[in-house]
């Protein structure tokens, strides 16, 4: 990790947030948080040396998390993206690149999927 790795979090949920805001702070990440995924483009917009962006999949508003990983591969596909949920979805639902965290999961998890999906990543 450098000093420019930035995790970008997503989730509407504000204690899930904190959550893994902390929990990648204690890891060494640097972290940028948005509750929406219109508040997480316009992060990605103003916020240079995000590598990792971690999404939930379901969030209200006009766009979720699905629409965000769309949006965010196809415009910046460099960046490390972690896809969290509640519902069961089919494997590579996103794409072979996208691991999907079942919630509930621990934060060794979260952490440790995190790391191998920064780009440039050994453990990948």
């Amino acid at each position: 990790m450098v000093a420019t790795d930035i995790v970008l979090v997503v989730d509407d949920d504000e204690m899930v947030r904190s959550t893994y805001d902390i929990a990648l702070r204690h890891d060494g990440w640097q972290t940028v948080l948005a509750d929406s995924a219109t508040a997480a483009l316009e992060q990605l917009e103003r916020t240079e040396g995000i590598s990792v962006m971690l999404t939930d999949l379901t969030m209200p508003g006009t766009l979720d998390g699905g629409d965000l990983v769309h949006l965010v591969r196809a415009e910046r596909p460099t960046i490390g993206i972690v896809l969290t949920t509640g519902h069961e979805i089919a494997p590579g639902s996103f794409g072979p690149d996208v691991p999907v965290l079942l919630k509930p999961f621990g934060l060794d998890q979260l952490l440790d999927t995190v790391r191998r999906a920064q780009p440039g990543s050994t453990t990948a």
